[in-house]
């Protein structure tokens, strides 16, 4: 496999992208943590009815941590992005679990994408160590599994777009519209024609929705509907992130883009 980038974008335009998602990866999780401080006393309360009063504090704490440092490794610490990404994930999983959030189907969309724009910085990361030849292992095993981590960032990415579409206003003509133009730019990005195109089309798709769908700042402080929505707003944030990796990246070797390439 050629880590090569294609020239997809102009160089001035393509150096920044890694950077730009990067600080949108990590802005829900710094959001959070700022979240468990400023409602410190609300989380322990609901987490007690959870876990117990005993364990809710450093429980809260504990996702303090990992968001923080796990946040702050990603934007300053890029050769240990892996261990930052573990600790990221584990903060998602934990939280997943221990909210009784499992439940909620959309919930788990929106954090599996999550997760995969999380492996995509891995594969990011790795190709980056690969130009630079800096893999210990061997390596065709590194090449193999980057090119596994970029196919399992991008399907999971794509789950955004079904948490992220308002259907629970049923299938009206905006709605099946949204199906209809999305559709296809999603099933590109899965099987990795035109990647980069398409992840480009869904970055600008998901920036509207975000905006339109999530626009938290237009509710009342008193509103208790306003926290999900700036929840799920910097969640959308990240994922941005995680797709403007795939525009820099492009869908690597277990892709048609690449078979396109060989013939």
């Amino acid at each position: 496999m050629s880590f090569e980038n294609d020239r997809f974008l102009p160089r001035e335009v393509e150096k920044f992208l890694p950077i730009i998602a990067r600080f949108l990866l990590v802005s829900t999780f710094f959001e959070d943590a700022v979240r468990l401080v400023v409602d410190y006393e609300t989380q322990k309360r609901y987490l007690g009815t959870r876990i117990g009063s005993t364990l809710a504090p450093g429980f809260i704490c504990l996702c303090f941590l990992l968001q923080v440092v796990g946040g702050g490794m990603v934007l300053t610490m890029h050769r240990l992005v892996r261990f930052a990404v573990l600790a990221l994930t584990t903060n998602i999983v934990a939280q997943v679990v221990v909210y009784g959030l499992i439940v909620d189907p959309l919930v788990i969309a929106r954090n599996l994408a999550l997760i995969g724009s999380l492996l995509l910085l891995v594969s990011q990361q790795s190709v980056n160590e690969h130009r630079k030849g800096l893999f210990s292992a061997p390596l065709i095993s590194s090449v193999a599994s980057t090119s596994y981590l970029l196919l399992a960032g991008r399907v999971l990415l794509v789950l955004l777009l079904i948490a992220e579409f308002p259907l629970n206003e049923g299938l009206t003509l905006t709605n099946i519209l949204l199906i209809v133009v999305v559709g296809i730019p999603l099933l590109l990005v899965v099987v990795g024609m035109r990647t980069r195109e398409s992840a480009i089309f869904l970055l600008v798709v998901v920036s509207a929705l975000n905006i339109v769908v999530n626009s938290f700042w237009v509710l009342d402080s008193n509103n208790h509907a306003r926290d999900f929505h700036k929840y799920y707003f910097f969640q959308t944030l990240s994922i941005m992130g995680g797709l403007i990796l795939l525009v820099s990246l492009g869908a690597g070797d277990l892709s048609f883009d690449a078979r396109k390439k060989k013939f």
